[in-house]
C-alpha cells in the first residue's frame, strides 16, 4: 500500500488547525495516510488541542522556527527517511475536500497543488483536468525528483517570499509547477489576521526582511513584471492585479 504523506505546520489558532487536520484525516486516497503535525512553538492553546488528537503524527518544537526551515527538515525526513515518492504540504488555515490528495497525485505533476477558495460553495465543484500556471504553496502535492532536483527551500527567506523563489528555481530546471482546479477553503493569511498584536508585528516585519530577501537574491522584487518575465513560458501578472501570487 502507498505512503500518503502529508505535513503541516501549526503556529496558532485552534479553530482554524481543528478544521484543517480533520480534513486531512479525511482523505478518500488508497494507502496510508502519515499525518505529521507540527507544533512550531505555539503558545495560544491550539498545542494542547494537537496533543489530543489520535492519528497524527505531533512533533513538538520548543521554540517558533522560520516556515521554511520547518518545512525543509520535515520533507527531509518524508524523502530520506521514509523514502515517499511524493508529500502533500499543507496549511493549517485551509479545509480540504477529502479527494484533494487523491486527484492532485493522478495529475501525476512533478508540483502540483490546489486552488484557493474563500467559501465553501466555491468548493463543491472540482474539475482536475483545467492547470493554472500559478501553484498556490497554501496546498502543494511535492515529488521526491523535485526535491532532489531543486533542492530546499531557502532559508534566507523565512516565512514570505519562499513560494515565488522555489516555483523561478524549479521553472530553471524545467519543472512545470501549476495549480489544478480542485478548490481547497482557505482563510488566507489566517495566522496573521488572528495573532495577537505583539506576534502580528512580528510576523509582519519578518515578511518584509524576507522580501528585502528576494530583492537582493534575484535583482527584482517578489510579483513585480521583472518577476513574472523570468518564466520560461509568458503568464499573466496576478500579482499586481490581486496581491497574491495564486
Amino acid at each position: 500500500m502507498p505512503l500518503n504523506p502529508i505535513v503541516m505546520r501549526v503556529l496558532s489558532n485552534r479553530q482554524f488547525t481543528q478544521r484543517a487536520v480533520e480534513s486531512c484525516l479525511a482523505q478518500d486516497i488508497d494507502g496510508d495516510v502519515r499525518v505529521t503535525v507540527i507544533d512550531n512553538g505555539s503558545s495560544d492553546g491550539v498545542g494542547d488541542y494537537l496533543r489530543s488528537v489520535e492519528g497524527i503524527h505531533l512533533t513538538v518544537l520548543p521554540e517558533a522556527r522560520g516556515l521554511h526551515r520547518v518545512w525543509n527538515e520535515a520533507l527531509n525526513t518524508v524523502f530520506r527517511a521514509l523514502g515517499a515518492e511524493y508529500c502533500l504540504v499543507v496549511n493549517n488555515d485551509v479545509w480540504l475536500r477529502p479527494d484533494t490528495y487523491r486527484l492532485l497525485r493522478l495529475d501525476q505533476g512533478l508540483f502540483v497543488t490546489g486552488i484557493s477558495a474563500d467559501t465553501e460553495a466555491q468548493t463543491r465543484e472540482a474539475d482536475p483536468r483545467s492547470r493554472i500556471p500559478h501553484p498556490c504553496f497554501s496546498c502543494f502535492l511535492i515529488r521526491r525528483e523535485v526535491w532532489l532536483r531543486v533542492g530546499p527551500f531557502d532559508t534566507h527567506m523565512e516565512t514570505w517570499a519562499g513560494d515565488g523563489d522555489y516555483h523561478l528555481r524549479m521553472d530553471e530546471q524545467g519543472i512545470d509547477a501549476y495549480a489544478i482546479r480542485v478548490p481547497f477553503l482557505h482563510r488566507v493569511s489566517g495566522t496573521l489576521k488572528t495573532a495577537p498584536p505583539k506576534l502580528r508585528q512580528k510576523i509582519c516585519q519578518q515578511a518584509d526582511l524576507d522580501r528585502v530577501a528576494f530583492l537582493k537574491k534575484w535583482g527584482f522584487a517578489i510579483g513585480s513584471r521583472e518577476y513574472y518575465a523570468r518564466f520560461r513560458q509568458k503568464r499573466e501578472n496576478l500579482y499586481q492585479a490581486t496581491g497574491r501570487l495564486a
